[in-house]
């Protein structure tokens, strides 16, 4: 802990002591799981935010985030924005979520970071690995663990109908769907963590991977299509997080006007759509593990619609 302290002070003399602390706690982690494989250069990026703000309700960040966001990267002004009446542990990981943000994002960068690099591609597994990985600092920070919990998709912004299965204290969906993602890539989760980490080529190493697996176990989509399958999914469920107000709209069947999911595809958005995609995915990616001999049990756990997952595992 002492080496990565120094190396942060180092780097900035005049951090604040809250930052120094939690800084060093997160990096640490990084470097003990051998996630990151260059501290240095997470701490350049990391080194670069000023200060961390905890904000309460009617603070002028939630115009920019919605009332219900727990935190915000503004990597505009190099503050990290903490809401300061969660309660703990959420309070504590949602610190650690966007401080992997800002090691994931380089120095410079206003906007993007990790694997997303452009508008709307990307951001289904770079959230989802960040929520998760965020987690996981505090868990071996405290030597805790969360047990995995069974959550009604109704009470995650979602139709009714079908389950998640996560440990996470927030974004319990993304971490299902990037728990069967890295299955599909034959990735573990750290791996994904790890890929984030390098952004110039993460993308490249991603698609590379997909591609590898893919004439294996005859994948039925491309890599364009199963990111675009995951970044829909994250795009309604980001819509419902910002704009709750408008959640009875889209509950009872709403639909958005032409909306961009990636730069050269847009398609109208809504909840039964975003089941669909879920249905697709968990599906054809099942059945494909099945048929070659990989852990489609395991994979089956994760499904999200009670009457697939329920007809494909018994």
């Amino acid at each position: 802990m002492g080496k990565i302290k120094d190396l942060i002070f180092g780097k900035r003399p005049s951090i604040d002591e809250r930052l120094l602390e939690l800084f060093s706690d997160y990096l640490t982690i990084a470097g003990e799981t051998g996630v990151c494989l260059n501290l240095n250069y997470a701490a350049d990026c990391l080194t670069t935010f000023d200060k961390i703000v905890y904000f309460k309700d009617g603070h002028e960040v939630q115009k920019i985030i919605g009332p219900v966001a727990k935190g915000y990267r503004d990597a505009a002004n190099k503050i990290l924005y903490i809401k300061d009446t969660l309660p703990e542990p959420l309070k504590s990981i949602t610190a650690y979520h966007e401080i992997h943000h800002a090691a994931q994002s380089r120095p410079g960068e206003t906007q993007y970071c990790g694997i997303h690099q452009t508008a709307n591609y990307g951001r289904m597994l770079m959230e989802a690995q960040t929520q998760y990985f965020a987690e996981k600092v505090y868990c071996l920070l405290h030597g805790v663990t969360f047990p995995e919990r069974k959550i009604p998709t109704e009470e995650l912004r979602m139709l009714k109908g079908g389950t998640v299965v996560s440990a996470l204290h927030n974004y319990e969906m993304y971490d299902a769907m990037l728990t069967k993602a890295a299955m599909v890539l034959k990735y573990t989760k750290d791996d994904i963590v790890s890929v984030n980490y390098d952004f110039q080529n993460g993308m490249g190493i991603l698609r590379m991977k997909y591609m590898m697996v893919e004439g294996e176990r005859r994948y039925p989509y491309s890599f364009q299509e199963f990111m675009y399958m995951l970044d829909y999914i994250y795009c309604m469920d980001v819509i419902m997080y910002v704009y709750p107000e408008d959640n009875e709209f889209y509950l009872t069947g709403g639909t958005t006007g032409e909306t961009p999911i990636h730069d050269n595809r847009s398609e109208r958005i809504s909840l039964e759509r975003q089941f669909g995609y879920i249905d697709e995915f968990d599906k054809a990616y099942f059945k494909c593990i099945r048929n070659s001999g990989g852990d489609y049990k395991l994979f089956g756990k994760y499904i999200i619609k009670d009457s697939i997952r329920n007809e494909v595992l018994s």
